[in-house]
């Protein structure tokens, strides 16, 4: 449970004293340690920041994309103890900077929310926020004196009008202490936030994940009980006006007896009566629809939980269940989401220089390094018609991509020989494709010109190689031809990190 609680994902932070306060996504990876809580988020401008004070200090936008997470929950976490705060940001051109300072507060007074302290500042981006401080928090409107928030749109803590202000790709996060309950296991998907974990250890992470579906069947029995609740009331009510409905139908008879004696002075009554029966049918109808609806909202908001990357369960045709892959469920590398991650190295935690079995099987952590072996690639592979993205990251800051649209393994007698790729597309320039044909080695196994000897790893080796991924980890990039390579790119020089998914071609 440890291992799965320290990947990022969606929290529940509690009031201290209390068992619950609010949702918060929190970043467990280490790239700057860990622990921390993001409380507002920019990505692709798929969410609108020009709010109005309400929605600032509630909160608007969805913890796993774009958000803010309300000013009244930021104070909150930020009255428990010191905290620091760290603001991460993205440039068009692909440059990561950072700005962090070492003690971020907040006073709230006379309903506003100042910027009272940030502390001492340390970053590659330079300091463009401690002139912010004594300053309020203000929106288009409220405490828009200089008109910053109308001209420049969105809430901040303006001063005629600003040095800092929130940007197109940012990340701005507070490092918080405890109250946590987990909801769901995820990582960011541009792959900078780094964890270092080892061992993979298929029982120990069996048992880490009955924990986590336990929780996730609390909740779909709380959904359920819910459901049934709501389905005896209907029920209930549903009977009642059946009873209504016979009593009116059994008034009806008598009133067509009496009318026979009494027509003129009963037409006006009767005909209230009918009015009165139509209404009853009509609120049935209006409160079925209401059921129906409140069902509806409960079932979007599973698939939104469902909807963030995390560890899943991977089934075999026909079964219930066959092993645990680490999903992608975020879109931010413009291809779309739902990839499912096979290799991924990061900071050389994680050996790679393995035997055959261990290539076949599977190694290191999915919430981390890892390699989750060719017995299940191929299993997931022969489903359907796949597709293939490499992600790379070199170590001045240049994320690049690789996609071939029809991905195909070999079986073990075939020695998971790489039979297909289909077309290429993408940045990175293709330095795959000379590899079609060849057969997965190993220093145990098919090396017939000692190439897994000589560079290490496990690949589909060609006399050596064009592209070599599971090489050995180097801490920079000046190791030529010993490293994790991709040589149309980078030449041999070593990658800083790397991420190899598949998913069914559409």
């Amino acid at each position: 449970m440890q291992v799965l609680a320290s990947c990022s994902g969606v929290y529940s932070w509690s009031y201290p004293g209390n068992k619950f306060g609010f949702y918060v996504n929190r970043e467990g990876l280490k790239s700057h340690g860990d622990d921390w809580f993001v409380f507002q988020r920019r990505i692709d401008g798929s969410v609108k920041f020009d709010r109005s004070w309400n929605e600032y200090e509630d909160g608007f936008g969805d913890l796993c994309d774009e958000h803010w997470l309300g000013l009244r929950k930021l104070y909150s976490m930020l009255q428990t103890g010191r905290h620091e705060l760290l603001v991460e940001m993205e440039t068009f051109f692909g440059e990561v900077i950072y700005a962090k300072y070492d003690d971020f507060k907040l006073r709230y007074d006379n309903e506003n929310y100042k910027l009272t302290s940030l502390g001492s500042y340390t970053g590659n981006a330079k300091d463009s926020l401690t002139h912010r401080q004594s300053k309020v928090f203000a929106t288009f409107d409220k405490n828009d004196v200089n008109n910053c928030a109308r001209i420049f749109g969105g809430g901040w803590w303006f001063d005629n009008c600003y040095d800092a202000y929130v940007l197109t790709s940012t990340y701005i996060l507070v490092i918080a202490v405890d109250n946590l309950n987990c909801i769901s296991c995820y990582r960011h998907l541009n792959g900078r936030y780094r964890q270092r974990a080892s061992g993979f250890g298929f029982e120990m992470l069996l048992a880490r994940l009955d924990a986590l579906e336990s929780r996730l069947n609390e909740r779909l029995e709380l959904l359920s009980t819910s459901t049934t609740k709501l389905e005896d009331q209907l029920k209930e009510t549903s009977d009642k006006l059946e009873k209504v409905t016979k009593s009116v139908s059994t008034l009806d008879e008598r009133l067509k007896v009496f009318e026979n004696t009494n027509t003129n002075a009963f037409t006006s009554l009767r005909s209230h009566i009918t009015q009165l029966s139509n209404g009853l049918s009509t609120s049935v109808g209006s409160l079925k629809d209401s059921g129906r609806e409140f069902s509806k909202h409960l079932e979007q908001r599973m698939q939104v939980l469902a909807s963030c990357s995390g560890v899943y369960s991977w089934s075999y045709p026909g079964k219930k269940f066959g092993f645990y892959v680490h999903r992608e469920g975020l879109k931010s590398h413009g291809y779309g989401g739902d990839w499912f991650v096979f290799q991924r190295r990061i900071d050389g935690s994680v050996e790679f220089n393995r035997s055959w079995t261990e290539y076949k099987d599977g190694f290191g952590d999915l919430c981390g390094e890892h390699w989750l072996g060719l017995k299940k690639l191929r299993n997931m592979l022969t489903t359907r018609r796949h597709e293939l993205l490499v992600e790379m990251e070199t170590f001045l800051g240049e994320t690049l991509y690789a996609k071939y649209d029809d991905f195909q393994l070999g079986n073990e007698s075939d020695g998971y020989k790489l039979k297909s790729l289909g077309n290429y597309s993408g940045n990175a320039k293709d330095s795959l494709t000379p590899h079609i044909g060849k057969v997965f080695v190993t220093f145990d196994k098919n090396d017939v010109h000692n190439c897994a000897r000589l560079y290490g790893g496990g690949w589909w080796f060609d006399n050596c190689y064009h592209a070599h991924l599971n090489g050995r980890y180097q801490q920079k990039d000046d190791h030529y031809r010993m490293g994790v390579s991709w040589t149309e790119f980078n030449k041999n020089y070593s990658m800083k990190s790397t991420k190899m998914m598949v998913r069914l071609y559409s």
